[in-house]
């Protein structure tokens, strides 16, 4: 009961300082503009990890179909080739570290690739992981997880 009649009084002060309130209400509003701004930094990142990683899975079965069997009108993969230009997109177009991190000044993300499949018929190439990206508010949250599962798009036209 107490508290609430201390309330009320900031609402109804008469001698004009209102400076807890507003220093309470700044606060907050600072608070949630920081933590809104990190949502949308997250959100940015994870839609480019996932652009440029359903780029990399086309971009490596595209390279990797096998000529020879096209003009049967049948699709084939060489899975080991394939495997090699995701890997090379990742270190040379990602710019990607040995340790699957991409580093610009400081460290932005890494990625733990848990299953690169690649699938000879029909030809697919299947990545799944997790990348884990710094959070501003060390303080309070390390790593944030941000969790893929990336198949390639191989569009079939006759």
């Amino acid at each position: 009961m107490k508290n609430k009649a201390s309330i009320q009084m900031l609402f109804h002060n008469k001698r004009g300082n209102m400076l807890p309130l507003i220093m309470v209400i700044v606060f907050v509003l600072f608070s949630f503009s920081m933590i809104l701004a990190e949502v949308f930094r997250i959100n940015g990142i994870q839609s480019h990890i996932e652009y440029e990683l359903q780029r990399a899975v086309n971009i490596a079965v595209e390279y990797s179909m096998q000529d020879s069997w096209r003009q049967d009108k049948l699709n084939r993969l060489d899975a080991a080739q394939a495997r090699s230009v995701f890997y090379d997109y990742l270190y040379t177009e990602l710019a990607l570290n040995g340790a699957n991190q991409k580093i610009e000044e400081k460290l932005i993300y890494t990625l733990e690739l848990n299953n690169v499949e690649a699938q000879i018929e029909p030809p697919r190439l299947l990545v799944s992981g997790v990348a884990r990206v710094r959070s501003a508010f060390v303080f309070l949250i390390d790593d944030i997880n941000i969790p893929f599962d990336i198949k390639s798009k191989n569009f079939r036209l006759e």
